[in-house]
């Protein structure tokens, strides 16, 4: 039909991004997203005014128990037929309308992940807080208030000061007897030891390397390659190694946007067509989804590049290269002919303009020499032929 792709192109293609945004997030979280049509009348045309999103935590997918058919959505008490309805399921097995969510891929590293670090945050709790063991000497003691206590209460109190980062003060009877600091600060010399009990932290990295792993097995989970992303920073990947990892990404991405353009040229654009041209028009005009990277373009300027490094390459180019077939595959803006030929008329008066103005300019110079000059000027020509 000849108002077809005027049509498409007026009323769902600027609906395009918002719809792609919807199911990205949707193959992310919950594998499917649910649509709901709203129509219009515009100018004799019924046009699709627009896509509203449904909330997955308050809708079901309605389908027919014996045939699997989709048949709608459901919130509450309203139905929405299938007219209305649009929907998207990703990672579709069979009739499971609901999909399968990238992130379901996940959820075991992602528990796994959290339960590591949260051993790491305890023992680097345990590390941070410092645990005091007291030596004591079996029977009693006299304490300062000169009270007979047994040493095992002693030390709990010693203890107890200790992890609450007070002093505390201890006799040391051998200091009396020897008469010496030496003997009287040896280990051996004391009936009463101190002695910090602490971790030097050696098992932190098995820890790292635990998350690590897991932070890789998240990567792989939604189909993504980790070491473009996790060993890069490091620097241990090569710049080809990257490059194909990311073709793999970028090709993963491609796939998923080509589904959801098909879903919207299936359930949206054919529903149109067929509503405003009859159902033979259904296929007439269909979305075709934009490359993430355009390979031919990177090709073309790599080729380019490296024929016109030598003159007989660039030679090579000006015979035989259709300059603006290249134009059109790096979509540079180019002058049209008609455009063209203007530009150049207008260039050429200008040109014509300024020389007229430079000859007066010349003149009235030469006229303001009179008085010093008592042979008048001669004549100045503008084009034409040279003589008097």
């Amino acid at each position: 039909p000849a108002d077809a792709l005027e049509l498409i192109e007026q009323t769902i293609m600027p609906m395009r991004r918002h719809i792609v945004a919807c199911c990205l997030r949707a193959v992310l979280d919950y594998g499917w997203q649910g649509f709901e049509k709203i129509f219009d009348v515009d100018g004799g045309r019924i046009v699709l005014r627009k896509l509203k999103p449904l909330m997955q935590d308050i809708t079901k997918i309605q389908a027919n128990r014996e045939t699997g058919r989709f048949e709608g959505f459901k919130q509450r008490e309203v139905t929405l037929p299938l007219e209305k309805c649009l929907l998207y399921t990703a990672d579709k097995e069979g009739d499971n309308y609901y999909g399968r969510p990238r992130l379901e891929n996940a959820r075991g590293p992602w528990s796994w992940w959290n339960d590591a670090n949260e051993a790491a945050a305890r023992y680097d709790r345990k590390l941070s807080s410092a645990i005091f063991v007291v030596h004591y000497p079996p029977g009693e003691s006299i304490d300062h208030t000169g009270a007979t206590v047994d040493n095992y209460v002693i030390a709990q109190r010693l203890a107890s000061n200790l992890g609450a980062g007070k002093c505390v003060a201890i006799s040391n009877d051998f200091a009396r007897l020897s008469g010496t600091r030496m003997d009287a600060d040896a280990k051996e010399n004391k009936q009463w030891i101190i002695e910090l009990m602490e971790d030097k932290g050696a098992r932190q990295s098995s820890f790292k390397e635990r998350l690590t792993y897991l932070d890789s097995l998240k990567f792989r989970s939604v189909l993504r390659p980790e070491r473009a992303a996790l060993e890069a920073q490091k620097g241990g990947i090569g710049t080809s190694d990257a490059a194909d990892m990311q073709d793999i990404s970028l090709t993963d991405a491609e796939l998923i946007h080509l589904d959801i353009v098909e879903h919207v040229n299936w359930y949206a654009v054919d529903q149109v067509l067929a509503l405003n041209f009859g159902p033979d028009s259904r296929g007439s005009v269909w979305i075709t989804p934009a490359p993430l990277q355009n390979t031919k373009l990177t090709r073309l300027v790599s080729l380019l590049d490296k024929w016109a490094s030598t003159p007989d390459g660039r030679e090579d180019l000006r015979l035989r290269l259709d300059l603006d077939a290249v134009l059109d595959v790096a979509e540079w803006p180019v002058i049209d002919e008609s455009e063209r030929e203007e530009q150049e008329e207008d260039d050429a008066t200008d040109d014509i303009d300024k020389a007229v103005d430079d000859a007066i300019q010349r003149m009235q110079q030469g006229s303001g020499n009179v008085t010093n000059n008592p042979q008048p000027p001669g004549p100045v020509r503008v084009g034409g032929d040279a003589g008097a």
